[in-house]
């Protein structure tokens, strides 16, 4: 298992893209951005938010066919990722990220077949946006315990 310090933007699961977005900020307070159509080619079917309280990790979760864009406008959140997927070149590799809004405000996308799982790093509550290219089923994904013996990282 190799973890992913988070220092570099080079990630080590294969497909999985850590973005810088821009902020605008002043005295008057600030602008953030949260997403861009670059290319024309990116699918957009739903997007929600979820809260996470203070102590709380969520996870783990995977989505067989959706692929993720994660940003955090409020608060900060630690994600964790694992590459379980047959064939990839990075099978087997976890990815800790740090996700929030000041000093690691950027989008993180998760493909579809990786393993997640993220908890809240803030005093009070964080905030992650998830733009998805379909709309949630909960048929279309597999849940594990936080706790199991398919994923080797703990959160303790």
């Amino acid at each position: 298992m190799r973890i992913w310090n988070g220092l570099n933007n080079m990630a080590e699961i294969e497909g999985v893209i850590y973005t810088p977005l821009k902020q605008f900020v002043d005295q008057r307070g600030a602008v953030y951005r949260v997403f861009r159509n670059y290319d024309g080619n990116i699918m957009v079917n739903e997007v929600y938010i979820s809260r996470v309280n203070h102590g709380i990790v969520k996870g783990w979760k995977r989505h067989r066919k959706m692929n993720q864009r994660f940003v955090v406008p409020y608060g900060s959140m630690k994600l964790v990722l694992a590459d379980l997927r047959e064939g990839s070149p990075t099978r087997g590799n976890v990815m800790e990220v740090v996700l929030d809004q000041d000093k690691h405000y950027a989008q993180l996308i998760v493909p579809h077949g990786i393993w997640y799982s993220f908890g809240c790093q803030s005093d009070d509550y964080a905030l992650m946006l998830n733009i998805a290219d379909l709309i949630h089923e909960d048929s279309e994904s597999d849940v594990l315990p936080l706790e199991n013996d398919v994923i080797n990282y703990s959160w303790k």
